[in-house]
């Protein structure tokens, strides 16, 4: 869960498990795509994915806020496919699930996807900047 910073310009120290990066990072994807495009290539891709340059995840994250249903199937398949290509396991099962399941989500259940969506996508930023890619 984020944790509330009163001055949002000091960055947190935050306290990994070794199980963390399997969880939430598929460093074989990681790897193949620094031999592809460089490390350096790595980092813009990764920078415009965590900056939601695309919009995937702000436009599903709002879909999830509201309830919206019906927009989750699409919204969530283009996060599926951002965040399996750029390594992001943890990420990448979630939107993959709601993907499967959401156009059934209640409410509650919106909100409790919403929740661990952001939970995984400040993991994946958190672990990927400690390990010097962001």
């Amino acid at each position: 869960m984020p944790t509330t910073v009163s001055n949002p310009t000091v960055p947190l120290q935050r306290r990994f498990r070794s199980t963390d990066v399997i969880q939430h990072l598929d460093m074989a994807v990681i790897g193949d795509v620094c031999l592809g495009v460089s490390l350096a290539g790595y980092r813009d891709l990764l920078a415009s994915f965590l900056t939601d340059n695309a919009g995937c995840q702000f436009e599903l994250l709002a879909a999830l806020d509201c309830a919206d249903t019906a927009a989750l199937t699409p919204l969530a398949h283009a996060l599926y496919g951002a965040a399996a290509s750029m390594g992001l396991i943890g990420v990448q099962a979630l939107a993959r699930r709601i993907e499967a399941d959401g156009a059934s989500y209640s409410a509650a259940d919106c909100r409790a996807h919403a929740l661990a969506l952001r939970d995984r996508l400040d993991m994946a930023a958190a672990l990927l900047q400690r390990m010097g890619f962001a």
